[in-house]
């Protein structure tokens, strides 16, 4: 595996987009600071197994590592826990993956990972475990929810007069013929949206960090609590 762990409290998420939101989020909202662990992890070709560090003082700092995908947590894990580090210095761990189009099937496949790999699972959402280390998990958007970080995202701009003329585009091309899977739709509204900005970024990661999203929103309340609990 190309990372070490460096502090006790890990958050594991997909992608880089999650590390950039996540570490502009916590930056913006609770004037944490965040240093990153090479010049070149803003990239996203390859980015399995990146991290940053995110941390309110020395004695709170969480290590953020991109998974490379939701699929990479069920199938890298049995190997991340054979790295030098994991059982010496980790006591708290923090998993946040996308619900998708399924919030309880994503829970579980992730709760069944852990238990395949010897560690406990919460049966509550974004609530940790009693154990050593603790261990919970996030479902993005929310608890019984289906979405994904786009998803979190434009829920905290949905009142903007822009979001107005996003929707109208998707609808007119929708009419004019083209197909938007279901799937697919908060992706392309987030594109959209984007592209009206003066930088132009490509992704919700960058986007946040160009502070296009509203971290003031209390869709995000939930999501600042589980990682500050980390």
């Amino acid at each position: 595996m190309p990372f070490e762990f460096i502090e006790s409290k890990i958050l594991f998420v997909e992608g880089i987009d999650e590390i950039n939101t996540i570490s502009a989020l916590m930056k913006e909202r609770e004037k944490w600071s965040v240093r990153y662990n090479s010049a070149d992890d803003l990239e996203y070709e390859k980015d399995a197994h990146k991290y940053c560090v995110i941390h309110k003082s020395k004695e709170q700092a969480i290590q953020i590592v991109a998974l490379g995908g939701k699929e990479k947590f069920n199938s890298d894990l049995p190997d991340i826990k054979k790295i030098s580090g994991f059982k010496e210095l980790i006591n708290s761990i923090g998993i946040i993956l996308d619900a998708d189009s399924n919030y309880n099937a994503t829970y579980e496949s992730a709760s069944n990972t852990l238990k395949s790999c010897g560690l406990p699972s919460s049966s509550n959402h974004s609530e940790f475990t009693n154990s050593n280390p603790r261990i919970g998990i996030f479902i993005i958007p929310a608890k019984d929810k289906v979405g994904m970080l786009e998803s979190l995202c434009l829920e905290s701009i949905a009142e903007y007069p822009i979001m107005q003329c996003v929707n109208n585009y998707i609808e007119c091309a929708k009419i004019k013929g083209f197909t938007i899977a279901d799937n697919k739709i908060d992706k392309s509204r987030c594109q959209i949206y984007l592209s009206t900005h003066k930088d132009l970024p490509n992704s919700v990661g960058r986007g946040a960090q160009k502070k296009c999203w509203n971290f003031n929103h209390s869709c995000f309340d939930e999501l600042c609590e589980f990682i500050k609990s980390i």
